[in-house]
């Protein structure tokens, strides 16, 4: 038998081209700054524990060399996880801004997940700015020592970070301040028999402490507000410059520059394209926010 092959009619080909899966440059570009930003910022303000700091440090340096893992999302859950076993490990003396740090290398983690990394990663920095300011509002509102001034009256005379603005602004001495902390010292002593102690102030300190503390709440209550809003509308389109006056204006004062750091990389993540000046407005207050770092005091030659 001979076999009878049928000449079938060929149909045109289509114009078939490869489909590029790797992300688009513009997005990894962003991604591997955002990336870049939290590392050096997990390096340059590490955790004050030995177990927390040199697993990170590790992890980070990996990270600069190797850079395919700021893409992977394995690499930020394992971050994510140390920062968060150091924080529930020591959370009666971890700053408010680490639990903040971890929530943000677990949403790095969440964002790499998803088809669109770069916008999730927008949505969830809108939503951690909102609610951090929201609850920090929250429990300042219900704490009573708060809201008649107590705590930043307290903080200007025995905080260091609020040392140069008591003298500058409260009218406080150097010999003022080396009293109060003697007195402090001498109240918590282990061999202490005192129950109290009298602590020294100006007239300056006690405004100063209202007028701090209403400040805080009135421009977090802003904040917070501004970020839950709908995006383009209303109160929305002024969210940025509202998180950079608080960040200009709290961390001059109280100089936590670790958690301006995090509310920066947050704010650069989240600001709209079609407002590219703010990037500039947020860069700028990253300038300022190591200004501030500067030891003025030993500059002016306060200590002498």
């Amino acid at each position: 038998m001979k076999a009878i092959v049928e000449r079938l009619p060929l149909k045109p080909r289509p114009n078939l081209r490869p489909v590029d899966t790797s992300p688009a440059p513009a997005t990894s570009a962003r991604l591997d700054l955002y990336a870049i930003m939290t590392l050096l910022l997990l390096l340059v303000y590490p955790s004050s524990f030995w177990y927390v700091r040199i697993p990170l440090t590790v992890l980070c340096v990996s990270a600069f060399v190797f850079g395919a893992l700021r893409f992977d999302p394995r690499f930020w859950f394992v971050t994510a996880m140390v920062v968060m076993a150091g924080n529930y490990q020591n959370w009666f003396t971890v700053d408010n801004h680490k639990y903040l740090l971890g929530y943000w290398c677990l949403a790095l983690f969440c964002c790499l997940l998803t088809e669109v990394p770069e916008k999730t990663l927008a949505q969830i920095a809108r939503k951690l700015i909102a609610f951090s300011f929201l609850f920090a509002l929250f429990w300042k509102i219900a704490s009573r020592d708060f809201l008649d001034g107590t705590f930043f009256h307290y903080a200007l005379l025995l905080d260091d970070r609020f040392r140069g603005v008591s003298e500058l602004l409260g009218g406080m001495t150097n010999e003022l301040m080396d009293a109060n902390r003697t007195a402090y010292r001498a109240l918590i002593n282990f061999d202490s028999r005192i129950d109290a102690v009298q602590l020294l102030f100006t007239k300056g300190i006690t405004y100063l402490a209202r007028i701090v503390t209403w400040w805080t709440l009135i421009i977090e209550l802003v904040v917070a507000v501004s970020f839950l809003w709908p995006l383009g509308k209303s109160i929305s389109r002024w969210r940025d410059f509202f998180l950079i006056i608080f960040i200009l204006s709290t961390y001059s004062v109280a100089p936590v520059l670790g958690f301006g750091w995090t509310l920066i990389i947050m704010g650069l993540v989240q600001c709209e394209d079609r407002y590219r000046y703010v990037r500039w407005l947020y860069m700028a207050a990253f300038v300022v926010l190591q200004i501030y770092n500067l030891p003025f005091r030993a500059i002016l030659g306060a200590d002498s």
